[in-house]
Order: C-alpha cells, then sequence, then structure tokens
C-alpha cells in the first residue's frame, strides 16, 4: 500500500508546469534636488531605470507636474522598452525664468505586474546674480574735437551664481564701447572700456545700458563737454580757480583769468575781450598812438602826438612837451591847472596819468588809487591786497558765500566747494555727479558696497 502511494506522488510531480518570473523595475532616484541655479541658466538630472528581473518592461506613460512653477520639463512622449539586466536613462530639466522655490513629480507608468507606477520628487531654486556697476556716471570732461577720451566702469557680480553680460547698449553714439558677451563667476568683476569721440566741442550727453539677461540692467551716466553741470574740478584745467564756463578764456593757461592784471603781452590775461588795456602797449582811447609811441594821455582821444593845438585850453594837444596859452604849466606834465592838473607841482599828478598805489590821486579824476591793488574796485569791502581774487566782481571776495557757479567766490583757492558740483571728499565725485554723501570719500558711485554694513556705499539707493 505504501509502494503504491510513493508512485502516485512521482506521477503527479512529473507534471508540474514552470511559474514566470515577475517583471521588476527599480527606477532612481526617487527624489532629486538639483540645487540653486540662476535664472535663465539650465541644469539637468537623469532619472535611470534598471531591469532587475523578469520580461522587457515597457514604459507606458511619463507625466511631468510642476507643483511651484514651470521649471521642470522632460520628454513626456519617450517610447521606452528596458531589456532584462540593462539601464535606460531619461533626463529632467530644470530651466528657471524666475527666481523662487520650484518643486515637481515625475511619474513613470510601466507594464509591471507589482509596481506598475514609479514616483520621482523633484526641487531646485533660483536664485538672479546681483549686480553692482561703478560708477553710476562718467564724465570725460573736456575733449577736443577729433580727439577722444576713454574711462573705465567696474560690473561686479555680489551673487552666489554665474551672470551673463550679454551687450552694452549707448543712447549717443558718440559714447562706445569693444566690449564682448561675456561670463562673470559669483564674486567676480569686470572692467569696461568706455570711450568717447568728440567731432566738436559740444556737450554731449547719453545713457548706456548693459543688458545683463534676467538680472536687472544697468543704467550708466555719460556726459562730455558738459562744463555747466560737471564736476567744476574737471573743468578748470589749469587750477586757476575759474572754469571755462566761469569765464576762463583759457583754461590751460593758468596766468589767464578774469581778475588778472594786464600786462604789455598781447594776451588778453583778464579775459574781459581786450588785449593790454590800461597798459602804455595798447591804444585806450582809440587815437590810433599808445603811450609807448608817445601819447602822453591815453584816456583822451583827443591828445596825441601831430593832433591839433589848442592855445586856449592850457594842454599840450599834441604831445609835444609845451603847453600853448591858458596859463602855466608849472610841473611840465603837459597840463595845467586849468586844464586840470590837481597838483602843477609834481609832474606825476595829471589828467590820464597812470594810477599806482600811492594814496594820491595821480590821474586827478577825483578818485584815490582806483584800478590798483589797493583799491576796492568792485565795492564789495575788499580790494587785491586784501584777498580779493577778481575785484571786478563784487561777488567774488574772501567774505563771499562759495555757490555753483564755477568761481572761487571766497578766493581759496577752490571753485565750488561745499557746493552739490564740487568733489569735497575728494574721491572723483561731487553730489551732482551721483556721491550720496560728499563728506565721506568712502562712499561713492565708483566705491564697492560691503554687504551688511547699513550703508549705501556705492550710492545706488540700495542698503545692501
Amino acid at each position: 500500500m505504501r509502494f503504491s502511494l510513493l508512485l502516485l506522488l512521482v506521477g503527479c510531480g512529473s507534471q508540474t508546469s514552470v511559474t514566470k518570473t515577475a517583471k521588476e523595475l527599480n527606477v532612481t532616484p526617487t527624489f532629486a534636488d538639483l540645487g540653486t541655479v540662476a535664472v535663465g541658466d539650465t541644469v539637468t538630472e537623469e532619472i535611470k531605470l534598471v531591469h532587475l528581473k523578469g520580461e522587457a518592461i515597457e514604459v507606458v506613460d511619463i507625466r511631468l507636474q510642476n507643483i511651484d512653477g514651470s521649471a521642470f520639463s522632460t520628454d513626456e512622449s519617450l517610447q521606452i522598452t528596458v531589456e532584462q539586466n540593462t539601464t535606460e536613462v531619461m533626463t529632467v530639466s530644470y530651466s528657471p525664468t524666475d527666481a523662487g522655490f520650484h518643486r515637481a513629480r515625475l511619474t513613470i507608468s510601466t507594464d509591471e505586474e507589482q509596481t506598475p507606477v514609479h514616483e520621482v520628487d523633484l526641487r531646485a531654486g533660483a536664485i538672479l546674480p546681483i549686480a553692482d556697476v561703478a560708477p553710476s556716471l562718467l564724465d570725460f570732461g573736456p575733449v577736443a574735437a577729433g580727439s577722444y577720451a576713454e574711462q573705465s566702469l567696474v560690473l561686479r557680480n555680489l551673487g552666489s551664481v554665474p551672470m551673463e553680460l550679454l551687450s552694452l547698449s549707448f543712447s549717443n553714439p558718440l559714447f562706445s564701447s569693444t566690449q564682448a558677451a561675456v561670463s562673470v563667476a559669483a564674486g567676480d568683476s569686470l572692467d569696461l572700456s568706455i570711450r568717447f569721440d568728440a567731432t566738436d566741442d559740444t556737450r554731449e550727453i547719453g545713457t548706456l545700458l548693459l543688458d545683463l539677461g534676467p538680472t536687472p540692467v544697468g543704467v550708466v551716466s555719460l556726459r562730455a563737454n558738459s562744463c555747466e553741470d560737471g564736476d567744476a574740478g574737471l573743468y578748470d584745467q589749469d587750477g586757476d580757480g575759474t572754469t571755462s564756463c566761469g569765464g576762463d578764456c583759457a583754461d590751460t593757461e593758468p596766468e589767464v583769468h578774469p581778475g588778472v592784471a594786464e600786462t604789455c603781452d598781447g594776451v588778453d590775461s583778464n579775459c574781459d575781450g581786450h588785449v593790454d588795456e590800461g597798459t602804455v602797449c595798447a591804444d585806450d582811447d582809440g587815437d590810433g598812438q599808445t603811450e609807448q609811441q608817445g601819447d602822453c594821455n591815453d584816456a583822451n582821444a583827443s591828445i596825441y602826438p601831430g593832433a591839433s593845438e589848442d592855445l586856449s585850453n592850457g594842454i599840450d594837444d599834441d604831445c609835444d612837451g609845451i603847453t600853448d596859452g591858458g596859463g602855466v604849466d608849472l610841473d611840465g606834465d603837459g597840463y595845467t591847472t586849468g586844464a586840470g592838473d590837481c597838483d602843477d607841482n609834481n609832474a606825476n599828478y595829471y589828467p590820464g596819468a597812470t594810477e599806482v598805489p600811492d594814496a594820491r590821486d595821480n590821474n586827478c579824476d577825483g578818485r584815490v588809487d582806483e584800478g590798483t591793488s589797493v583799491y576796492d574796485d568792485d565795492g564789495d569791502g575788499y580790494n587785491e591786497r586784501a584777498g580779493d581774487c577778481d575785484d571786478s566782481n563784487a561777488a567774488v571776495s574772501p567774505a563771499a558765500a562759495e555757490v555753483a557757479d564755477r568761481l572761487d567766490n571766497n578766493c581759496d583757492g577752490q571753485v565750488d566747494e561745499g557746493t552739490a558740483v564740487h568733489d569735497d571728499d575728494g574721491d572723483g565725485f561731487s553730489e551732482d555727479g551721483g556721491d550720496c554723501d560728499d563728506a565721506n570719500a568712502a562712499i561713492s558711485p565708483a566705491a564697492w558696497d560691503t554687504l551688511g554694513d547699513g550703508i549705501d556705499g556705492n550710492c545706488d539707493g540700495l542698503v545692501e
């Protein structure tokens, strides 16, 4: 009996069928953090489909759901067959167009029997580069027609991701740059050379736009030959206290400017439009004769060598040294008392004589020492010896208040100090030039902005 049972069991065993091995796919990773990316850049993550066992596995559906924003993408139309003992790879891209934190979920559906749906969670962050351009204003100063001048800008990437400088554009074609598109790494800076080509001496202004892609555009103001609103220090080239638009007719010659005493040098030293006036080599009365040529009264056009002698006026009309009629010329200066000589015992005093600082009325006009260094010619309370640097202008004296007029109003050797057009702290920028603290040389449009110090170090309006 026991023998028969054993045969039966053996018989049953000979009829057993082979069972198929279940399909099994492994998807890695199931969570991916793509890190921090600059807005406008793209990074990718590889999703691996690893066949572990069983027959070939078909991917029947791929779906990507962006939970925050729309920065993640993949090819949802892929047809993937994973053979046994092989690995297939699909790629997910992260291309943020705005700053922030982004999440997504990738769902992969297969024809597996045991785990037909696989999920991969994705996340990443996007930030904008932090751009800093200094200075915010470039003043090229005076540039002669047919020549050019160059100045530098500094573009800094203060952020933690790369920044792309795509292009530079100028509103005025006289300003230019040869800078090509370039990437600026996080923490790096780039020196930009800006050029101005002068076609004439006309005032030129313009704007430079730096295209930094998704980063806010940098804007720089440009100007040249702009004496009226430029930094006075740039436009007083000879340092004589007067700018070209303040009346200096030769701003490369410090001995020529308003208030200078005229000398016999053939130059309009005081910039009044007259050459050598008041000196012995100028024909001040317009009679065709100078004092050097024998005019004995260059303030009277009827008196000169060769003039007709009036025998009744007591004046030496023809400058021959003889006074005809009208009284006696006691001192021989060409004038009698009746002709206006206020001291006929001294040949240095007569009408038309040159006034000198001797506390005497040399030219008999009723005033003493006018036109000399000891006389207050402009009535401001100061003469030249008392420090008046322009005794022809009552707005200029040691007691005057400095105003933004391109003149050294208070005669201290500086132009417009303490006003919005003067660089008071010596950092290269005035208040009109963009300096937001002109008493601190560490603060200007060209300065570096220290993060976290609570100060707008580069005057861009932001406290970083």
